[in-house]
């Protein structure tokens, strides 16, 4: 799935709204509402004053840019139909697929770099399949690439 991709205006916005929504819940007076120097620390929720101040700061932070192409976004990458990220992970890691693509990438410009002249020769005549070493040329590969230096 293709969508906008968020801009850092957007993923700025997002945290500024997390943090007053974080403090919320800890029933705290926001400091991107009420300032740094604030003397109050709890928030007043009975005052309509502390709750509307609270409401415009958050409408006014909303109007930068757009918090759900933030959400989105993460929702669409994090998404198992997408195979970015490791569905079994905790973590954000990249998925496996990916993960093997690469590896498989770093074989590839390897062996390139190694003899171009007889990768297309072989390639001119490949002759039978032999999909049993196809295993064993990995890890051999993966061996000399191990050794090169970084």
């Amino acid at each position: 799935m293709k969508m906008a991709k968020p801009t850092e205006v957007d993923i700025s916005l997002a945290m500024d709204i997390a943090r007053i929504v974080e403090d919320l819940e800890q029933r705290y007076r926001p400091a991107l509402v009420f300032g740094d120097d604030d003397e109050d620390l709890w928030l007043d929720t009975e005052s309509i004053d502390e709750m509307q101040a609270v409401v415009e700061k958050i409408r006014e932070i909303a109007a930068r840019g757009s918090i759900f192409r933030v959400v989105l976004g993460m929702a669409v990458a994090i998404d198992p139909r997408n195979a970015v990220f490791d569905p079994d992970a905790d973590t954000l890691e990249l998925h496996p697929i990916l993960l093997d693509a690469l590896r498989d990438a770093k074989r590839y410009r390897h062996l390139r770099s190694l003899a171009p002249g007889r990768l297309l020769d072989m390639l001119d005549d490949p002759g039978p399949p032999n999909d049993e070493l196809v295993g064993e040329l990995d890890r051999e590969i993966d061996e000399l690439i191990g050794q090169m230096p970084a």
